[in-house]
């Protein structure tokens, strides 16, 4: 259960949150992720290009989407990171 794949899988995941902890002028001109689509709706994308809110690094990581799958305000999805 508990194999290499699992490890290698975990270890991924756990890199991805860490990569979005950084903050904004740490990631400068390449974040780590980015979504921009052509829509009228606003919460349909991200804004700043595609990056979302500017955020400082404070430990959450940071999220474009909540899970109702509309674009986030602000960088941070609280719940998400309480769990």
């Amino acid at each position: 259960c508990f194999d290499e794949t699992w490890e290698a899988a975990v270890g991924v995941a756990l890199d991805t949150i860490e990569a979005e902890q950084a903050s904004t002028l740490e990631e400068g001109a390449n974040p780590t992720y980015s979504f921009q689509r052509q829509t009228n709706v606003a919460s349909d994308t991200l804004s700043q290009s595609g990056r979302g809110a500017s955020a400082k690094r404070c430990g959450l990581s940071k999220c474009g989407f909540r899970p109702s799958d509309d674009a986030t305000t602000l960088p941070f999805l609280v719940p998400a990171n309480a769990m």
